[in-house]
């Protein structure tokens, strides 16, 4: 498998990005920033997580970087 061909794989496992979920996290000055951001978080941490694991770095590098 090549690097694009893993990369590509990796990203197959993102969710779906709602535009308006980023837009809201975006803009600290509404009280809905805060749950948005964490909204975000939730749905992200893990796929970055696993892409960062497969660049090969060690679980503690990849949570760090992440």
């Amino acid at each position: 498998m090549s690097d694009a061909d893993s990369v590509h794989a990796a990203c197959a496992d993102f969710t779906t990005t709602h535009w308006s979920v980023v837009v809201a996290a975006g803009d600290s000055s509404t009280p809905t920033a805060r749950p948005a951001l964490e909204q975000l978080c939730r749905a992200y941490w893990y796929p970055l997580y696993a892409f960062v694991r497969r660049l090969g770095h060690s679980p503690a590098d990849a949570q760090d970087l992440t």
